[in-house]
């Protein structure tokens, strides 16, 4: 189904919209370089966790996963779509923006967890780790960001 699709790329739609939103805001290079860093921070925690994915995972084009994300906890999607809808809901953008990426994030979470691809706690940790990660971005600018859109 649709909302499947826009699921598993959520944190790409919702990245894109940050680099289009943010291009005329000093913002965008804080953003970039924590969004590398909850990516390291991801992969790091999963191997030093080491929490194994659900059985019967699934998915809509992985047949098979690279060692560094063979692990669950946390979830990188939960991870990476929540400190992007962090950093919309955080900013100056529009409600209906804010709207749209609750629902894509949320849409990403339901979409990781009915293909078996991460437990329940393991989306709550990607999920608390996306949300902190983009509130420390915003407390390094004081809240000083607002959208041109």
């Amino acid at each position: 189904m649709l909302y499947d699709y826009i699921g598993f790329f959520g944190p790409f739609i919702l990245s894109l919209w940050n680099l289009y939103s943010l291009q005329d805001s000093e913002l965008i290079y804080d953003y970039v370089i924590f969004y590398i860093i909850t990516i390291c921070l991801n992969i790091i925690l999963k191997n030093v966790i080491k929490d194994p994915r659900p059985l019967n995972e699934s998915s809509l084009f992985i047949t098979s996963r690279m060692s560094i994300d063979e692990y669950g906890m946390p979830s990188g999607h939960a991870q990476t779509v929540w400190y992007n809808a962090g950093i919309i809901l955080l900013g100056n953008q529009s409600y209906y923006v804010k709207i749209i990426s609750l629902t894509i994030a949320c849409l990403t979470i339901i979409q990781r967890y009915m293909y078996n691809n991460h437990t329940f706690e393991q989306l709550l940790i990607g999920t608390l780790l996306g949300c902190i990660t983009s509130y420390i971005v915003f407390m390094k600018h004081g809240y000083k960001y607002t959208s041109p859109i």
